[in-house]
């Protein structure tokens, strides 16, 4: 009997110190961890999903303004392309050619109203070009085709012959200017400047017969950027090469690094933003660089101006969550009540059993497995 006895013992015997733990607590108990520990997986499954879809908020906002980055720089690429591509018809126009090639004032007399036609019919075919200017090799303005009544622009022919040197031997190459303002300080424009070389034969054949001028305004531009909708604290900002400011769409950020418009010195602006909004995981920095005019657009998009978007989203999630564990806890309080109150009537009709001389009788709810 003795040996039989030590032979089967108990299986709670070969449980681990773990498991012998929770069998010795109380069912309650039990119940109790179980809704417990339900409770804090959803509350972690609901974390989580807000953190993925922060995650996914973020990266769309991120896809998007790379998009609209990428839309904005086409613009101004194109634009660039069309500026270059109108000084070359332009500047090898027989036409042009003859009328820079012409010694004899009559002869360039003659030959300057079919000039002035070809150039205004080819100014007006792109939108943002505002005016095509030529020079001769002694730098006098003998022709121009502008719209409307925009600014004199013997004022930025000055300013760029003395910043580019485009009457030295040394430009043989086209090139981009920086933005310039005019007199007013109304309207911004940049110019491509381009020499002519002689392809007719009252000139040696590529010899330098004069420059090209092709001014665009900015205007297009800054209307693009300003279009923009971004949250408070965002931002879209184009720079030119030299850190001057061709269009941003937010000033309540942006005009604390601008004292004084857009008179700062080079390089300062650029320095001065990747100080306050680099290197921080709050905000997204985005940049694309137009490499032939030399610009660089810019978008600085704030986090919480994401979140702000999603807080409807985040509302209903925390209304679900908050709603979804009230539910387990009520549903847990039952499933405890249904096990617990029959477990303890049945624990005192045992207790007073002997009292009743063994011969009453429990006499269980309906439905009651217990």
């Amino acid at each position: 009997m003795g040996g039989r006895t030590r032979g089967k013992p108990g299986r709670e015997l070969h449980a681990s110190p773990v498991a012998r733990r929770w069998i010795n607590l109380k069912i309650r108990t039990q119940i109790a961890i179980l809704i417990g520990f339900s409770v804090i997986a959803f509350l972690l499954l609901g974390t989580l999903l807000v953190s993925r879809l922060t995650r996914i908020a973020n990266e769309q906002a991120r896809i998007s303004v790379e998009n609209l980055m990428r839309q904005v720089g086409d613009r101004v690429r194109t634009t660039a392309a069309d500026m270059s591509n109108l000084a070359r018809v332009v500047g090898y126009h027989p036409q042009v050619q003859e009328y820079l090639a012409a010694t004899d004032p009559l002869a360039r007399f003659e030959s300057y109203r079919n000039v002035r036609a070809n150039l205004l019919s080819y100014q007006s075919s792109i939108r943002d070009v505002y005016a095509i200017l030529l020079l001769d090799n002694q730098g006098r303005l003998t022709d121009t085709a502008q719209v409307g009544s925009g600014p004199l622009f013997g004022g930025f022919v000055r300013s760029v012959e003395a910043r580019y040197d485009i009457q030295g031997e040394a430009f043989r190459t086209p090139l981009y200017s920086s933005v310039l303002t005019d007199a007013d300080g109304q309207e911004d424009y940049f110019a491509y400047l381009a020499p002519i070389f002689s392809t007719v034969q009252q000139a040696d054949y590529l010899d330098r017969l004069g420059t090209i001028l092709v001014f665009c305004s900015t205007t297009q531009f800054q209307k693009t950027i300003r279009s923009i909708e971004t949250g408070p604290a965002s931002f879209f900002l184009i720079l030119d090469s030299e850190d001057h400011v061709v269009g941003y769409n937010n000033p309540e950020v942006l005009d604390p690094f601008l004292p004084s418009g857009d008179a700062v010195s080079p390089t300062g602006l650029r320095e001065a933003l990747a100080a306050r909004f680099s290197g921080s995981s709050r905000y997204i920095v985005s940049q694309e660089t137009v490499a032939s005019l030399g610009w660089t657009i810019l978008s600085v998009v704030d986090t919480r101006d994401i979140l702000r978007g999603m807080t409807p989203a985040f509302t209903i999630v925390s209304i679900l969550a908050a709603f979804s564990v009230l539910l387990l806890l009520l549903a847990g309080s039952l499933l405890l009540s249904s096990i617990s109150v029959p477990m303890r009537r049945i624990v005192a009709f045992l207790d007073a059993y002997p009292r009743q001389n063994y011969r009453e009788r429990m006499k269980p709810g309906p439905n009651n497995e217990m």
